[in-house]
């Protein structure tokens, strides 16, 4: 399964008092449209400052959303610069003024299945059960056996320790169960914990396509980080 490699951008609109409200509510419906993740906030000069990390297609995207502003008729000057990825990082929040940006928050993923001695199919209760934990998102499938299901979940260690477990002690009378896992990479800007309907496959996935491990970046530039390259070239010239 190729997996993009993730940028991360922190950037700087110089604008004034009046636009900087508008500015900043830009900035976070457009970061949720284009799916990439990071943070926003006003400063008390009236500038906006942030970051966004994302494929480096999604944050060319998201630095035209910049450029253009919420009233094109208004130009504004913004700068920006490239700096470390924040490795498990889901949404993009909007600060509210005076408040210090969050510390990220460290999420892991987990390939996992859980085999059953009967066939059962409790789909339903693993999605109910992750959805009640703390920022875990994913997804689970019956598998044609019907004794095995398979899925992926995300989030904190903490509720994935807890999501494990719940597997583990499966409320099934007469049917035993035994749940294999393996940590795999972390999916960006992932929503939500999905029931995968029987014969679908997985969201991000192809048919036949083998589960990575680690963080496989990848060779190719489907994920536009040559063109983002080229514009923090160009920023660097202009500076």
């Amino acid at each position: 399964m190729t997996k993009y490699r993730p940028r991360r951008l922190r950037f700087l609109v110089h604008s004034t008092p009046a636009q900087s409200v508008d500015y900043r509510l830009h900035i976070v419906s457009w970061a949720d449209t284009i799916e990439v993740t990071g943070w926003v906030r006003n400063l008390p000069n009236g500038n906006t400052e942030g970051q966004a990390q994302g494929t480096g297609v999604h944050l060319v995207r998201f630095l035209r959303a910049l450029e253009d502003g919420p009233d094109r008729d208004q130009a504004v000057r913004f700068e920006y610069h490239e700096i470390a990825v924040v490795k498990g990082e889901a949404g993009f929040q909007n600060i509210k003024s005076g408040e210090k940006p969050p510390p990220p928050v460290s999420r892991i993923r987990i390939h996992f299945l859980v085999h059953t001695s009967t066939v059962q199919d409790f789909r339903m209760q693993i999605v109910a059960w992750a959805e009640s934990l703390e920022n875990t998102t994913g997804w689970v499938r019956h598998l044609p056996d019907g004794k095995t299901h398979e899925g992926e979940a995300q989030g904190p260690g903490s509720s994935l320790v807890r999501l494990l477990g719940y597997l583990e002690r499966m409320p099934i009378r007469g049917t035993l169960v035994r749940v294999d896992h393996n940590e795999i990479a972390v999916v960006q800007g992932e929503k939500g914990f999905r029931y995968v309907r029987s014969g679908e496959e997985p969201p991000g996935r192809m048919e036949g396509e083998d589960i990575g491990e680690g963080e496989d970046m990848g060779e190719a530039d489907t994920d536009g980080g040559k063109e983002l390259d080229e514009e923090l070239k160009l920023t660097a010239t202009e500076g």
